[in-house]
């Protein structure tokens, strides 16, 4: 039995009155951000993990340096005035560690389907 499955798990990253969406089945896996992003995040909000998962944001690539994690299968975190605002590099949900024993994926330069809506101004990324 594996508990790196999280079914369904959403994430929105908002930056520069743009968001970023991602889409995402797998925990303890870990997603760079920052090569298309350029490090700017205000804030996230995110649906559809375990009840006993966390995701965490991380300052540095691969999941390095300093981070902010927070609980539950629904929620939404504003950066401002933390350690991570304008700083998000990387994201990870944790379910049964806090290394990324799933892998890291870099999707800046990982194939992926992506879904683009110019009238509001959103990206959606699709992982598996």
């Amino acid at each position: 039995l594996s508990l790196l499955t999280v079914v369904d798990a959403k994430m929105h990253l908002y930056f520069n009155d743009r968001f970023m969406g991602f889409g995402f089945s797998h925990s303890q896996r870990c997603y760079t951000i920052s090569h298309c992003l350029d490090d700017h995040s205000k804030d996230s909000e995110w649906s559809g993990l375990s009840r006993l998962a966390k995701i965490a944001w991380y300052e540095d690539q691969y999941c390095a340096g300093a981070s902010i994690a927070r609980g539950g299968s629904k929620g939404s975190i504003n950066f401002k005035g933390t350690k991570l605002y304008n700083k998000v590099s990387s994201f990870m949900v944790q379910l049964e560690s806090l290394y990324p024993t799933d892998g890291m994926v870099d999707y800046c330069h990982e194939k992926s389907e992506l879904n683009i809506n110019t009238s509001t101004n959103a990206t959606t990324l699709y992982f598996d």
